[in-house]
């Protein structure tokens, strides 16, 4: 049950810091706005997948899920936003 409630919050604060980055992108144009804000979509996005697959089963599987690929594919937009800050 403290996991549920554990990435529930996950969820929220990355959809509010979503809402702020596409709001920063929005007002001020930069790329690196863009970037974070689809950081933030991405990550968003495996923790919702992780949190409905966790109120459906409690089985947590030992290979990789569509959760794992989310959150790999938000650090490379990560990865994106270091490299374009040189």
């Amino acid at each position: 049950m403290i996991e549920l409630i554990d990435n529930a919050i996950q969820l929220t604060v990355t959809i509010l810091c979503g809402a702020a980055a596409g709001y920063l992108a929005a007002t001020r144009r930069k790329q690196a706005y863009g970037i974070l804000l689809c950081y933030y979509c991405v990550l968003s996005l495996g923790n919702l997948y992780w949190l409905v697959y966790d109120i459906l089963t409690t089985y947590t599987p030992q290979i990789f899920y569509v959760s794992d690929l989310c959150w790999m594919a938000s650090y490379m937009f990560l990865l994106m936003l270091v490299a374009g800050t040189d």
